[in-house]
């Protein structure tokens, strides 16, 4: 239905606002523009349907920025506690072991230097104990083995000995038995035969004499004889034995020898060993802890870097948004303006950040209460973040006092 103000001039003041109340009841169709006349309108339900689908959609929007700048803060905090983790740029453990080996390398040629000489004095040592097994041996069985050849020479002149004075005593015999002869018959021819009766019987008695003599002459030099047989046979098994005895004690003298040198080296090789296993033990802890500074400085580094990125894109932020980084607690407030919070979210903001300032014990002494070191940046930011979440803050809140609170500590 046509207005019934339709084609009317322009109208101000009160008139032309009751003349808009008029048409929205007659034909809410219509809506008079004091500027521009009628202008078409949805009706009612049509309206509140579409503000109703604003709202959503404005909801919606609000609750994926929060629910994005909470997985922001997040991927932001995982990753500065991956940057801030040594381990990726420490050294494998094997690497460290091989190169604090190469320190120990110095001593490996005067250790294998002094095995050498102990292989050598082994070598030797062997050699010497075969010679004088050998010559020893040699000579003690040379000894014992003369000692048949002895017997036999011996025997062999006792029997010499025994035939000579066996001839002597024939000798002797046959002499007297010719001069007997002799006398006879000289007695004989001069006819005194009766003279031979008192010559004959001495003669007998002289052969008798002689010939034992000869007899106990013979046993004599066969008694001698048997002596210097058991006396060299004697020497010959003695000095078989005692050419035995020294070879052992030699080789005995030879081998004690061999191991006071052995234990001399081995005591040289000991501290050699001793000096290796020392300087490769001060290397690998050099190289640990130099690696594990350089590691600590590195992902220090990375993490200045990182940190850096976001101060910057805040920075670039803020001067999009008319804000500045938070440089004392005064300008908490403003900051959570310009970075998007509404004015009683930034002064509950402002609220929870001089609360947790001002009451926690690791902020107000800036150590580490676990460790006793230092806290760092984050540490204290993290103590800002959790006392808000302990306040029921909303993640978008927690996000902005995060970046607040950085700021602050001097790490955005």
């Amino acid at each position: 239905m046509p207005s019934l103000f339709e084609g009317q001039s322009t109208a101000t003041g009160v008139g032309s606002g009751l003349l808009e109340q008029i048409n929205k009841i007659i034909n809410p169709t219509w809506s008079y523009n004091t500027t521009h006349g009628p202008r078409p309108k949805g009706n009612m339900i049509d309206r509140m349907k579409a503000e109703a689908a604003r709202q959503k959609q404005n909801a919606d929007a609000r609750r994926q920025q929060q629910q994005s700048q909470g997985n922001s803060v997040n991927d932001i905090l995982s990753r500065l506690e991956q940057l801030q983790d040594p381990s990726r740029y420490m050294m494998d453990q094997a690497e460290i072991d091989r190169q604090a080996g190469m320190a120990g390398s110095q001593y490996d040629a005067a250790i294998a230097g002094l095995r050498s000489q102990i292989g050598n004095a082994q070598s030797r040592a062997s050699r010497y104990d075969t010679q004088l097994n050998d010559m020893y041996t040699s000579l003690s069985n040379n000894l014992q083995g003369s000692v048949p050849v002895v017997q036999q020479q011996f025997a062999d002149t006792k029997a010499q000995t025994a035939d000579q004075y066996k001839q002597l005593e024939g000798a002797i015999t046959d002499q007297y038995a010719r001069s007997q002869a002799e006398q006879e018959a000289m007695y004989k021819r001069l006819n005194i035969e009766a003279a031979a009766e008192g010559t004959l019987p001495q003669q007998m008695r002289d052969r008798d004499f002689f010939v034992n003599t000869a007899k106990a002459q013979g046993n004599t030099m066969q008694t001698a004889l048997g002596q210097e047989e058991r006396g060299a046979t004697e020497f010959s098994r003695q000095g078989s034995q005692i050419a035995s005895a020294e070879g052992t004690n030699r080789r005995a003298d030879l081998q004690a020898q061999l191991q006071e040198m052995m234990a001399a080296l081995e005591s040289q090789i000991g501290q050699q060993e001793a000096a290796k296993a020392a300087a490769v033990a001060d290397a690998r802890n050099s190289l640990s802890g130099s690696m594990q500074k350089n590691a600590l400085d590195r992902a220090q580094q990375d993490f200045q870097n990182y940190i850096s990125m976001i101060k910057l894109g805040q920075d670039l932020k803020g001067n999009q948004q008319g804000g500045s980084a938070v440089q004392s607690p005064a300008d908490v407030a403003q900051r959570a303006l310009n970075l998007g919070l509404g004015s009683g979210e930034a002064q509950r903001l402002q609220n929870v950040f001089m609360s947790g300032i001002g009451g926690n014990e690791m902020i107000l002494g800036g150590l580490n209460p676990e460790t006793g070191t230092a806290a760092t940046k984050e540490a204290l930011a993290r103590q800002i973040v959790e006392s808000g979440r302990q306040q029921g803050m909303t993640q978008a809140q927690l996000n902005v006092l995060q970046t607040i609170a950085l700021e602050y500590f001097g790490r955005s």
